[in-house]
């Protein structure tokens, strides 16, 4: 039952950072940033990965029984759409490098079309938000007070 409070933070911290990466990648838009992207994207879609399943494990722990009846269907809803818009960010990230083309003849601001980049770091913020209200689901069942 220890596993998932683990492995849940390295999802959570990675998938606030993957939008903060791709906006800088956005704007300078180098294959160093379009790579810290993908491994913060990837980290965060493995943490979600390896936690989801596990989560069911803490349900005898929780500290008040009426607030998990409460929350754990939503909490399982969050986790799930955590999960998929995490996945869905690697592909379009892993996407964008497959359309980017970091040529020195190319300036830096057209290498990477804008609705590409656009579209990715909405799915992102979208995927750090979910993640952010699945956590705070998961604190409020755990500890027993609604944050």
């Amino acid at each position: 039952h220890t596993f998932h409070p683990l492995v849940v933070q390295f999802a959570t911290v990675l998938l606030f950072v993957t939008p903060i990466g791709l906006v800088i990648w956005s704007h300078v838009q180098t294959p160093s940033w379009h790579a810290a992207a993908f491994s913060t994207a990837l980290g965060g879609a493995l943490g979600a990965t390896l936690a989801y399943p596990t989560g069911k494990a803490l349900v005898p722990y929780g500290v008040n029984r009426d607030l998990m009846d409460i929350y754990f269907n939503t909490h399982q809803m969050f986790s799930t759409i955590t999960l998929v818009l995490a996945w869905i960010v690697v592909a379009m990230i892993v996407r964008a490098y497959f359309v980017a083309r970091y040529v020195p003849e190319i300036p830096s601001y057209q290498r990477v079309p804008y609705w590409t980049r656009f579209s990715t770091i909405v799915v992102a913020f979208a995927a750090a938000a979910c993640a952010a209200y699945t956590s705070h689901l998961g604190v409020t069942m755990v500890w027993g007070n609604a944050v």
